[in-house]
């Protein structure tokens, strides 16, 4: 489905690395909204910073800030992809979501 604006979901770290260690990502939906896309049109890669981990419902950055429909209630959330014009079809965004919830010391993917 192309115009489906939702960003591209990638997941890093041990409990979402594949079988051959690639990023946990939905390549044919990546291909499929390549290929919708103007020739020009911006691709952009958002990852988050210290905090959040995905999977874990109320720290997960595909809830808040990755989203283009964050969770209301909490009024520091923005939508990153709105806010950058990301609506899938003139611009996509790639969502990189990372284990980071550890002190940051010990933060890395």
């Amino acid at each position: 489905m192309t115009d489906d604006p939702r960003p591209i979901r990638a997941d890093a770290g041990a409990r979402f690395l594949t079988k051959d260690g690639g990023l946990a990502i939905n390549w044919d939906r990546l291909a499929r909204k390549l290929d919708a896309l103007p020739e020009g049109a911006p691709v952009v890669a958002m990852v988050h910073g210290w905090r959040y981990a995905p999977g874990i419902l109320a720290d997960c950055p595909h809830g808040s800030i990755l989203s283009l429909d964050p969770v209301p209630g909490d009024s520091r959330t923005v939508s990153w992809p709105r806010h950058l014009g990301l609506d899938g079809q003139s611009g996509l965004g790639i969502a990189l979501g990372w284990p980071a919830k550890c002190d940051p010391w010990r933060a890395h993917l």
